[in-house]
């Protein structure tokens, strides 16, 4: 079984656990929209359960636009192929795979160091794949 988890946000990230255990920056095509051939190359045979972060408009944020057009497209995707898919706001998962996760700025810092910690042979470095693995683990133990 593949758990895979999605943060569709500008700086996104996908990522798998179970019989495949890897996190990478989310693959996007030349008009920076999700690259669909590149998910559906690696994970359309696989028929995953799929941990996709919920996105709300926040006005007045930047990247807005690209958040919610991303969720929107991998959703649908996904859809085509996924064996179920789980839609989870951050405050769902956040608290349960790191507990103590401070508000603000720190936030994506305290999660690349849980992820790190909770898979340290993969070397995240970015918020995106970072929150893409935890969003997969929150799948695989609470799903």
């Amino acid at each position: 079984m593949i758990y895979v988890g999605v943060d569709p946000g500008a700086e996104g990230g996908i990522a798998s656990v179970g019989d495949v255990v890897g996190a990478w920056a989310l693959p996007m095509n030349e008009h920076r929209e999700p690259d669909h051939a590149a998910i559906l190359r690696f994970f359309g045979r696989k028929r995953p359960v799929v941990v996709i972060e919920e996105q709300f408009l926040i006005p007045r944020h930047a990247g807005e636009k690209e958040k919610l057009t991303n969720f929107g497209i991998i959703l649908g995707l996904f859809l085509s192929f996924a064996k179920k898919i789980h839609r989870v706001t951050w405050n769902e998962w956040q608290p349960f795979m790191a507990p103590g996760v401070p508000r603000g700025d720190a936030r994506k810092a305290f999660l690349i160091q849980r992820a790190r910690f909770l898979f340290p042979a993969l070397g995240i470095q970015k918020s995106g794949p970072a929150d893409a693995i935890l969003l997969a683990e929150f799948g695989r133990l609470t799903r």
